[in-house]
């Protein structure tokens, strides 16, 4: 009966939204989206591929029920809105974009008649005059990396390379940089020979820290044969075994490194930081912020901020 009314003329959207036995879809009657292959049950796929545009099915029975179908269009290609998302996709799993992008300026840049760079400069400052949005957005751009360029030629690249301001920065400021517990700044041995022990602790006993390593290599383990394991390092506790075991008195001595039964640690405790190096990534931290207040306090004064009370009174009434 129904379908015979819409054979009659009856709107098909209004008998839609009447009728269907669809409960979970939420725009029955309205023009649906253009439907691809794969997209629902074949059953369904089959009556709808073979009905022309404009025509009508007869009521038809898939698993999931009855249905007709009016066929409102037909294309061998689909408009761009229903397959945009697909061929975003597409390009991007095929690392196309960038292939695609130096074609498009090639093509450009041959018919401008000028280098691919000249190209891209021109449709830049195109697209700026067609959409004031991109201009603005454009310079808020070009303003940050002015500004991060600033910034590293004056602060960053200041606190990392200065190591005379840096040192001084830190002798002014050791109070800062005390530690809650105690930390040990030495090397734990794992020896193959048991008088090995001894002369690695006589060796490094006159050797600055930061050479430590490359001494007992240089001494024992030469000729591929390595006799001594060294870790070395400023240890607070929990962070290695044998420092927690011999220096802070904490859990159970460790198990020996296979073919290394002899086990030791040299070094000294420490209260609090002695040298730079010991903290140096929380003091470049502050120094770097130092230099920032300066910088910024210096900009200030050179070029002072006024207000015009005036006009931002006539802003905050037109908002």
């Amino acid at each position: 009966m129904r379908h015979n009314a819409l054979q009659h003329g009856a709107d098909f959207g209004e008998m839609a939204r009447r009728y269907s036995d669809n409960k979970t879809a939420t725009n029955l009657g309205e023009h649906q989206p253009w439907l691809l292959p794969g997209q629902t049950l074949p059953e369904f796929e089959t009556q709808a591929y073979a009905l022309k545009k404009g025509e009508m099915s007869a009521p038809f029975l898939t698993p999931a029920g009855y249905h007709i179908i009016l066929i409102e269009d037909k294309s061998a290609y689909f408009p761009y809105d229903s397959v945009r998302n697909d061929l975003l996709r597409f390009v991007s799993q095929r690392n196309l974009r960038n292939k695609l992008t130096a074609a498009r300026l090639q093509e450009r840049s041959f018919a401008q008649r000028s280098s691919e760079d000249m190209a891209l400069k021109k449709q830049a400052k195109d697209l700026e005059k067609e959409n004031p949005q991109m201009a603005n957005l454009m310079q808020e751009y070009r303003d940050g990396l002015l500004i991060f360029e600033v910034s590293k030629r004056t602060i960053w690249d200041k606190a990392a390379h200065d190591e005379a301001a840096l040192t001084n920065y830190f002798n002014h400021n050791k109070k800062k940089y005390k530690w809650s517990l105690p930390r040990y700044k030495g090397i734990i041995i794992h020896a193959k020979e048991a008088g090995e022990m001894k002369k690695v602790k006589k060796l490094l006993k006159h050797i600055d820290f930061n050479h430590w390593k490359e001494a007992i290599d240089q001494q024992f383990n030469t000729g591929g044969d390595v006799r001594i394991i060294a870790t070395q390092g400023l240890f607070k506790s929990g962070d290695n075994s044998w420092i927690d075991y011999e220096i802070f008195k904490q859990g159970e001595a460790p198990q020996p490194i296979k073919d290394y039964p002899f086990n030791g640690v040299y070094g000294k405790k420490l209260k609090a930081p002695k040298a730079l190096a010991e903290v140096r990534p929380l003091v470049l931290a502050d120094y770097q912020e130092e230099l920032e207040r300066q910088w910024v306090k210096t900009l200030r004064e050179k070029y002072p901020v006024i207000i015009h009370q005036e006009v931002l009174k006539t802003i905050k009434e037109n908002r």
